[in-house]
């Protein structure tokens, strides 16, 4: 199945060394990818099946539906619904019999507005290279980095950092159900890009 892409695109990649069937997997079954990503999905990713992945450290979730499966070589997949969907695509190739190059693209953000396309682009870029940089040192080294939580090492609190984070996952019909200031700040990273995070961020610590 081919999907077309228009807009900006967020691309990131990374080469891990281990079997292309153990790094595929890593993504299929939710048991591992847990231990590196998200913290609980309900269930395992299959062709046109649904599942909703949670950030359980944030109270967060998304809906994902699955588009495709190409057995070690691709996952194509849209999250999000159904309010603000986007595309991401998995692509897996193997550079000898233990090392396998990852590549990741995401696109359809914001259609009908390129500021904020453009915005939630290179927020997307910079959650994808977070994503593989934790699965290259899990499925390398069987460390669970906890990427996803130690780039807010003070209590998981509302940061410039955490927004922007959680803005690249497209999370926004789910940031929604944030509480006061944390609520203010989360949508207009999602809806208005970082200039407007900023401010609001700022004005939320002025009034403490």
């Amino acid at each position: 199945m081919t999907r077309s892409i228009e807009g900006p695109v967020a691309t990131a990649q990374m080469m891990i060394r281990q079997p292309i069937e153990r790094v595929f997997e890593s993504l299929i079954e939710p048991s591992i990818t847990s231990r590196f990503w998200f913290s609980k999905s309900s269930g395992p990713l299959s062709v046109g099946k649904r599942v909703r992945w949670d950030w359980e450290m944030y109270g967060l979730h998304t809906e994902v539906e699955v588009k495709a499966l190409e057995t070690n070589k691709r996952i194509l997949l849209e999250w999000n619904q159904p309010e603000d969907p986007s595309v991401v695509e998995w692509t897996f190739e193997a550079r000898g019999p233990d090392r396998t190059f990852v590549k990741v693209k995401n696109w359809g953000f914001a259609k009908g507005d390129l500021k904020r396309a453009n915005h939630e682009a290179i927020a997307s870029t910079g959650g994808f290279s977070f994503v593989l940089a934790a699965m290259n040192v899990f499925l390398e080294h069987g460390i669970e980095p906890n990427l996803i939580v130690d780039h807010d090492p003070d209590g998981l609190g509302i940061t410039l950092g955490t927004v922007m984070y959680l803005a690249s996952l497209n999370l926004k019909e789910h940031i929604s159900k944030k509480n006061g200031e944390g609520k203010t700040a989360l949508m207009l990273a999602s809806e208005g890009g970082h200039d407007e995070t900023v401010r609001v961020l700022t004005a939320a610590g002025a009034n403490r």
